[in-house]
């Protein structure tokens, strides 16, 4: 059955198919790609194996929130009215830039903080998380969600996953600022590429 209610790019791309589309986009574009990044490029284990050393916004909120929330999208696609917003270019471009904004700015907050030594915020994890992940996600959830969540015949049930899901995700989020483990990033040498 295909998810015809959701337009744009992200909404062909990760909705436009099965379910088990949404659901690998939304387990491996952060989660399973951080996790190869780590243990191919900066040649570390800690990262899959230790979740007590990483961000819990990133161990459970990108390995079980955001894909449930995909899946969540994608079943009040299945049951959009069509025309909608989400077939507007303009609204995929805003959504777009409000992603690669969100992307530059949070690094640049991060630079700013000097919680990160300069070689962990070049290293690739963290430029993979702030200009591909956080972009993507903003891009690949919100034109797609706010529409949904408004104009889709798909009953409560699914709302309630993406906002319960969401709401758990920004809490993980909002620990995470409190309790910020040092070792989320490592210091990297691009010119050895190399951990160092």
């Amino acid at each position: 059955m295909r998810s015809r209610g959701l337009g744009g790019p992200s909404g062909r791309l990760v909705y436009g198919g099965r379910w088990q589309r949404a659901l690998i986009i939304g387990v491996c574009l952060s989660w399973g790609a951080m996790n190869i990044i780590a243990l191919t490029v900066e040649r570390r284990t800690e990262m899959l194996l230790h979740p007590g050393g990483q961000y819990k916004a990133f161990y459970f909120g990108d390995s079980l929130c955001l894909p449930g929330i995909v899946l969540g999208i994608w079943l009040l696609g299945r049951q959009m009215p069509v025309p909608n917003l989400t077939h507007k270019r303009w609204w995929h471009v805003l959504w777009f830039g409000i992603g690669v904004a969100a992307g530059i700015g949070l690094h640049l907050l991060d630079a700013a903080s000097h919680f990160y030594t300069r070689s962990m915020m070049s290293s690739p994890t963290k430029l993979y998380h702030d200009f591909v992940v956080f972009p993507l996600y903003i891009y690949i959830t919100f034109p797609l969600a706010i529409p949904a969540l408004i104009k889709s015949r798909a009953g409560v049930w699914p709302r309630v996953v993406v906002v319960g899901l969401f709401v758990i995700f920004l809490g993980l989020n909002y620990y995470d600022g409190i309790h910020r483990p040092h070792h989320g990033h490592i210091n990297f040498d691009w010119s050895h590429f190399r951990p160092g």
